[in-house]
């Protein structure tokens, strides 16, 4: 969600957030918009820069404002950006400043493009099916962890593509007539986090069996 630099006057723009100006300071008036992400040069003695990560300037920087425009928290101090936006924010193609009415502020940034397709339950689908079989040297890594121990499921199976989730193994310590039980989550942060889940019975697996 973008919210108006002005509302921001007193806070800061933390590194990571991203500038949109209303107009592309390259193009002129009338242009379209640009973003600029705040960045945090490796020189002690400079204050947060901005780097382009929209348009055809892509990755190039902006600039790299004094140390003075690092507010107290080490963010970039949106009430210095907005004293001293004349100087900064100049159109390239007529000697003007760029108005700072419209510029906002964005702190939710994605650089994936939002209309790719995406299905957020491929990756349970990918793991899970692969857990109804198993190879028996994925069986062995899980039961050889401690019970209800979480591991990710690219250790156990590199080859699975996960997309843009974490999937997270656990094995309970639970046995029937030669059979353990899995559970399987999906995108699990912690694990008090289990927005979904499959279960799985294997058959146990000898030691001599072949990977």
């Amino acid at each position: 969600m973008a919210t108006p630099l002005q509302d921001l006057r007193g806070f800061e723009l933390e590194i990571g957030d991203v500038l949109r100006l209303p107009e592309n300071y390259d193009l002129g008036p009338g242009s379209g918009p640009v973003d600029l992400l705040v960045f945090d040069p490796p020189d002690d003695d400079c204050g947060p820069g901005l780097m382009v990560v929209s348009g055809h300037k892509s990755g190039q920087t902006f600039c790299i404002f004094p140390s003075e425009s690092r507010s107290e928290h080490g963010g970039l101090s949106a009430g210095w950006l907005l004293e001293n936006w004349d100087q900064w924010f100049r159109f390239s193609s007529v000697d003007q400043p760029m108005p700072a009415d419209g510029a906002s502020v964005i702190s939710s940034y994605s650089l994936l493009d939002e209309e790719e397709p995406y299905d957020p339950n491929q990756a349970l689908e990918n793991a899970r099916d692969r857990m109804i079989q198993p190879r028996p040297a994925e069986i062995r890594i899980l039961l050889a962890q401690p019970a209800g121990h979480f591991i990710e499921m690219t250790a156990i199976a590199p080859d699975i593509d996960l997309g843009r989730e974490r999937i997270l193994v656990s094995w309970l310590p639970y046995q029937e007539d030669g059979f353990e039980l899995m559970t399987l989550y999906f995108n699990a942060k912690s694990w008090k986090t289990n927005l979904s889940f499959h279960s799985e019975h294997w058959k146990a697996i000898s030691k001599e069996e072949p990977a």
